[in-house]
C-alpha cells in the first residue's frame, strides 16, 4: 500500500493547471459538429458524419466521439482522446475505431492554428 500513497501524494502534488493551460488552443473543439466532406474523392466514400467533443476531468483532456456515414447505409465509429504532455511539450491523441479495433498513439504540435499529429 505504501506505493499507492506515493502515487496519491504525486498526483497531489501534480500541477494539473499546466495540463488545462496546453488544452486551451483546443477549447475550440468542444462541441457538437456536423462533418461534411470538402474533398470529391473522400466525399464519394464518406460524405458526411457527425462529432461530439467533450472536456475531460475539468479541461485536462478532450474526448472526441465521431461517427462517418458511408453512401451504403452503414458507418464506423471512432474514440479520440487528446491531451498534452507539459514535460515533452506534445500533444497525444489516441485514435480507437470500431472497424480494426487498433488503439493508435499519435503526438504533434499545435502551430498556426492547426494541431498536426503523426504516429
Amino acid at each position: 500500500m505504501r506505493g499507492a500513497g506515493l502515487l496519491l501524494g504525486f498526483l497531489l502534488a501534480w500541477p494539473f493547471s499546466v495540463a488545462a493551460e496546453g488544452m486551451a488552443p483546443l477549447e475550440g473543439l468542444v462541441g457538437d459538429w456536423r462533418l461534411v466532406a470538402s474533398d470529391p474523392e473522400l466525399a464519394a466514400t464518406m460524405p458526411e458524419g457527425r462529432s461530439a467533443v467533450r472536456r475531460l476531468f475539468d479541461g485536462i483532456a478532450l474526448e472526441e466521439e465521431l461517427e462517418v456515414f458511408v453512401p451504403d447505409g452503414s458507418s464506423f465509429r471512432l474514440r479520440h482522446l487528446i491531451s498534452w504532455d507539459p514535460f515533452r511539450r506534445v500533444y497525444r491523441v489516441a485514435a480507437l475505431d470500431d472497424g480494426s479495433g487498433l488503439l493508435d498513439v499519435y503526438e504533434g504540435e499545435f502551430r498556426d492554428g492547426a494541431l498536426t499529429v503523426t504516429n
